[in-house]
């Protein structure tokens, strides 16, 4: 498996490799003193990252499907499209499960069937995703925008959403079952079909 950026020559991760029996925490590049990581443009479809600690790294413009970042520290990086780039990139069945993803940011990036399950989405930016038939079973996303997201089919079961900026956010066969929300109108049209048996302000 290599882990590669041809899109940036000055890729922190340029060329590095992680066998899949090696975990790449043990890298130098994950040492509690390594600089942010930018890696932008890289492919990293598969790679196993679980309990990285990667705050504030650039992971824009890079394919990541399958990839698994569980319970792994991502405080205010950066995934998805690269400005001036309109392609949509991969984070098809990503694993965030239990990771922390506060201050994050997502821009048009493909996040269909990923697992956020118990994620800390605290304040992220998932604006124009799709998150269609993702897993968010009782992530928090207080703060969060999912301004023109695609939520077709997902799940938030228990999913904290309070403040969430729903503009245009479609959330049709939704299963909003025993979510937490504030300043919804749940009759809007964006909720059209929206499993929501239940309203806590």
């Amino acid at each position: 498996f290599a882990f590669r950026s041809p899109h940036n020559p000055n890729s922190a991760f340029q060329n590095s490799f992680f066998p899949l029996n090696s975990p790449p925490s043990r890298s130098p590049l994950f040492a509690p003193n390594a600089a942010v990581p930018n890696a932008e443009g890289c492919i990293a479809d598969s790679v196993p990252m679980p309990d990285v600690s990667l705050p504030g790294a650039n992971l824009r413009g890079c394919s990541l499907r399958d990839a698994d970042f569980s319970g792994a520290n991502l405080v205010g990086a950066s995934f998805g499209q690269v400005p001036a780039d309109n392609t949509i990139k991969s984070l098809v069945r990503i694993n965030f499960s239990g990771a922390n993803l506060t201050d994050s940011l997502f821009s048009q990036a493909n996040l269909s069937n990923a697992n956020f399950r118990d994620a800390n989405l605290t304040d992220a930016t998932l604006s124009g995703c799709d998150l269609s038939h993702a897993n968010l079973t009782g992530s928090n996303m207080e703060g969060a925008d999912l301004t023109e997201a695609n939520l077709t089919g997902a799940i938030l079961n228990g999913a904290i959403l309070y403040n969430v900026i729903f503009s245009s956010t479609v959330l049709t066969d939704a299963d909003l079952a025993g979510a937490a929300f504030s300043n919804l109108d749940r009759d809007a049209p964006h909720f059209r079909d929206a499993r929501i048996p239940k309203i806590l302000d």
